[in-house]
């Protein structure tokens, strides 16, 4: 069975799409199209420091059953976003997002991960969160919530996007998934 990605309707709810997808595919919860707003503003008002971060928070209080987990490439972005006041089910770790660590997560079902918008759509760099599905040493499959598909891309192209983010934009690369 395939995720299934609506195509988002703002330029910013990329992860608010991601997450709903993950949460209806993974653990069968379908949200009304209207929480795709609703976790993106909730996620914006939650802190200045991290939208992402804001997001979870408030699926999490939505879903104190579920474990929320976001692993944040930058040690002290991830050392900075601890000390908020966040719910016990959303878990923060420091951990690089690397091929390996892809591979690992993986295997435990699908992931959301920070890319370069120019890999995509080859127009302007910015920062864009996907859904991770497979992934070897070759090839990725993605879920993009921009296009509304399924893309299939070389895997080096990929970890590239990645890299990108994490040293050309200065954006701490992420990986998050719910349990």
């Amino acid at each position: 069975m395939d995720i299934k990605i609506d195509k988002q309707r703002s330029c910013e709810s990329c992860l608010s799409v991601c997450l709903m997808s993950l949460l209806d595919f993974q653990k069968g919860i379908k949200l009304d199209k209207e929480e795709e707003y609703n976790i993106l503003f909730e996620g914006l008002k939650f802190t200045r420091l991290d939208f992402s971060t804001g997001h979870l928070v408030y699926l999490a209080r939505k879903f104190p059953e579920l474990i929320f987990e976001q692993y944040i490439d930058f040690d002290v972005f991830y050392k900075t976003l601890k000390e908020l006041d966040l719910p016990k089910n959303l878990k923060l770790y420091s951990k690089k997002t690397d091929l390996k660590f892809l591979k690992e997560t993986i295997k435990d079902g699908p992931v959301i991960i920070y890319i370069d918008m120019f890999t995509l759509e080859g127009v302007y760099h910015y920062s864009h969160f996907v859904i991770l599905k497979d992934i070897n040493s070759e090839r990725a499959t993605i879920f993009d919530p921009w296009s509304g598909s399924k893309i299939e891309l070389n895997t080096k192209t990929l970890m590239g996007s990645i890299s990108y983010v994490r040293n050309m934009l200065k954006i701490s690369p992420k990986l998050i998934r719910i349990e």
